[in-house]
């Protein structure tokens, strides 16, 4: 196991991983991958890929919070728009 690896599983959330790459491997290639392989491949996800799949999660999360934070000022421009109408009526 990488020592630097800053994904932590626990063992359980790890080993149900594991079996779904086995299960991967056997239905997507037909072949059986024992369980180092399966661990080994399991790591190379972790330590190699979930980064960049972090950091887009991250960016949309970003996006949609400045959405909201948009939405929220054009509701509040649209209320305060509507109320000028209606004391001018």
């Amino acid at each position: 196991m990488n020592e630097k690896r800053k994904i932590k599983l626990d063992k359980e959330k790890r080993e149900c991983m594991i079996v779904a790459v086995k299960a991967y491997f056997l239905k997507v290639r037909e072949e059986e991958i024992g369980h180092l392989a399966s661990n080994m491949f399991l790591d190379f996800i972790i330590d190699d890929l979930a980064a960049e799949f972090y950091n887009q999660g991250h960016g949309l999360l970003r996006l949609h919070e400045r959405a909201g934070r948009g939405y929220a000022i054009v509701t509040e421009v649209l209320t305060s728009a509507s109320a000028i109408v209606m004391v001018r009526g």
